[in-house]
């Protein structure tokens, strides 16, 4: 036993993460983005979001491009702002903040740059429902600038004003133009966000899912905050979210097999630390089955090491040592560590195991 756990130990005693093929595709789109947004090149943001939106293609790890041309820019879509300028927080550990009112009107001449820009690319293409997204991006990243990271109870009254004052401007715009704007699927995902935020009726977040379920191409950023609302501590519980991850899943099974089971725990497994198989409801045996399904698809290291650091923290460690044999030297320690230390899953380590097939 010593000898086969020195073998593993010898073997990803120096392994180092290092650039995929898949972190390539990311960086080139986000490069991408960063580029067109920089230089006000709309005809390429439009011929991303347009290729993206209605292809739904992924990159090598299945992860939706427009997800990664989304998250891009949406960072675009914000300002730089000095720490000096926001509201000293009593609570130093705190370490969040919220915008000083007495520099409102020096962040309105910032969000003025933004504006006209997304202005430009409306104009440019009017009938554009990927530039109706971005400016509803606009309103609500503008408003959650005023609310800020601060407790609650520090953000002044004038910035709760102002981020009710841009969400509404957001959720007229999307309302408005849903029969264009939601062609592109980012609509569901702020649709969903402005409904977390406003506190909707049940009857209307439900008539959302229903809808987004019919016409959302399960989208994963709006999937997540999905199933991120239905966290027992906003209100759901541990049956909600175990009983909406197996309908998604019975809807997608013809292309997806268990796949979307396994990205819907894996992307919430953050919240959970080690305990994501004992805190939730989450099932091992449909996860591993779901992860299996994602890997015939795209069988990307970043899946495999997925499978590999689950199985470790479900205790399967037969799964786990198939998937690190699988891995050889694309084993990446840093996403281990992410969730369960790496070392400790070296310890039972087997050498002599196949490789997941």
């Amino acid at each position: 036993m010593r000898r086969l756990l020195a073998g593993w130990a010898i073997l990803f005693c120096c392994v180092t993460a290092h650039a995929t093929p898949e972190d390539e595709v990311r960086a080139s789109i986000v490069k991408a983005v960063d580029t067109a947004w920089d230089q006000s090149d709309y005809d390429a943001l439009e011929k991303m979001a347009e290729s993206y939106s209605q292809s739904r293609s992924t990159t090598l790890s299945g992860k939706w491009r427009l997800e990664l041309y989304d998250n891009e820019l949406s960072r675009k879509l914000k300002i730089q702002w000095p720490s000096t300028y926001n509201i000293e927080n009593p609570e130093v550990a705190c370490r969040c903040s919220s915008p000083a009112p007495r520099f409102y009107e020096a962040a309105d001449e910032r969000w003025s740059v933004v504006k006209g820009k997304i202005r430009s690319w409306r104009t440019a293409y009017p009938g554009s429902p990927h530039a109706i997204v971005a400016e509803a991006q606009y309103l609500i990243n503008r408003g959650w600038f005023y609310r800020g990271s601060a407790y609650a109870r520090y953000v002044p009254p004038e910035a709760w004003r102002m981020l009710s004052q841009y969400e509404n401007q957001a959720r007229t715009l999307l309302e408005s133009t849903r029969s264009l704007s939601s062609k592109n699927p980012i609509w569901f995902q702020e649709m969903f966000t402005l409904a977390s935020d406003q506190d909707w009726s049940n009857e209307s977040y439900d008539a959302l899912v229903a809808d987004f379920k019919e016409h959302g191409h399960f989208y994963p950023g709006a999937l997540n905050l999905i199933f991120y609302r239905l966290f027992p501590k906003w209100g759901g519980s541990l049956d909600a979210m175990e009983q909406f991850a197996r309908n998604v899943t019975d809807l997608t099974r013809a292309d997806d097999g268990n796949g979307q089971y396994a990205r819907l725990y894996w992307n919430i497994a953050t919240e959970f630390n080690r305990e994501l198989f004992t805190a939730t409801k989450a099932d091992w045996a449909t996860m591993r089955s779901g992860l299996k399904d994602i890997i015939k698809k795209y069988p990307d290291p970043r899946n495999i090491n997925a499978i590999g650091y689950f199985a470790c923290l479900a205790e399967d460690y037969e799964t786990m040592n198939k998937a690190l044999k699988r891995l050889g030297s694309d084993v990446n320690p840093e996403v281990w560590n992410y969730y369960v230390a790496f070392d400790r899953c070296i310890l039972h380590g087997d050498m002599t195991s196949p490789p997941l097939e």
